[in-house]
């Protein structure tokens, strides 16, 4: 899925996240809902699963498994 999208777009995402979270409405919403304001970013744990999987596309890493 992130194969597909623009560095442009992922700034335009980035840039509409960022004017949400400053958003009164917003906090004002999150805060009634009683929604946490802890983030946990899966951008290592999806780069090491490209990583992986890269490696084990890889003709160098052929011969260890042999």
């Amino acid at each position: 899925m992130l194969k597909h999208i623009t560095i442009e777009r992922l700034q335009e995402i980035e840039a509409e996240r960022a004017q949400t979270e400053t958003d009164p409405n917003f906090k004002t919403w999150m805060h009634e809902l009683r929604v946490g304001t802890l983030c946990i970013t899966k951008d290592g744990i999806t780069r090491a699963q490209q990583m992986m999987a890269d490696w084990n596309q890889s003709p160098l890493n052929k011969h260890l498994w042999e």
